[in-house]
């Protein structure tokens, strides 16, 4: 029998006891990991679907807006001062969805003009953030910020405002209805 063995037959109990209390440790440590895992999983599961909450609030808050939807021009405000209807044949409609709006005038099938971008509508006023236009009368309009007060009357939606055409100002006031 050598020193070692029975060294080593001397301390198998204690070996015996280490082995189990590292067993134990690693048992916490895997323990705390797993729980740190599904904590880290539960948070970041919390923090996407706050994300999504917030996200679907705010096209909640979009749509709450009465103006959202589609529009026809029933009648506009002209040079001699009388509201007129749209000549026959032409055809101008608005949409506004999502925080932006496109309007076009469309004569004989074709898209003669237009003008579209962001738009912000508060309870005072309705702004159009012009971004592009169609048609080379309107390409003025591009860069502008144009400001409507209005109102939604009888289901049909008034504005009226004010566009800078060269050095000078334009009166505009319209009336739109829904599209159904």
């Amino acid at each position: 029998m050598s020193l070692f063995s029975v060294c080593a037959g001397n301390f198998s109990p204690l070996f015996n006891v280490w082995e189990l209390h590292m067993r134990r440790i690693s048992l916490m440590v895997l323990t705390g990991l797993a729980l740190s895992l599904v904590g880290s999983v539960l948070l970041l599961s919390g923090s996407a679907l706050h994300a999504v909450a917030q996200d679907a609030e705010k096209e909640k808050s979009k749509a709450k807006s009465p103006l959202e939807g589609a529009w026809r021009l029933v009648s506009a405000r002209q040079r001699d001062g009388e509201m007129r209807k749209p000549p026959e044949g032409i055809d101008m409609s608005k949409l506004i969805v999502g925080g932006r709006f496109v309007w076009t005038h469309v004569q004989e099938g074709k898209v003669t003009a237009g003008a579209g971008g962001r738009y912000k509508a508060t309870d005072e006023a309705y702004t159009e953030d012009v971004v592009f236009a169609i048609g080379p009368n309107h390409q003025h309009l591009i860069g502008q910020s144009v400001k409507f007060s209005w109102k939604i009357e009888d289901g049909k939606w008034h504005h009226k405002g004010k566009v800078r055409v060269g050095d000078a100002e334009a009166e505009v006031e319209e009336i739109w209805e829904r599209i159904p």
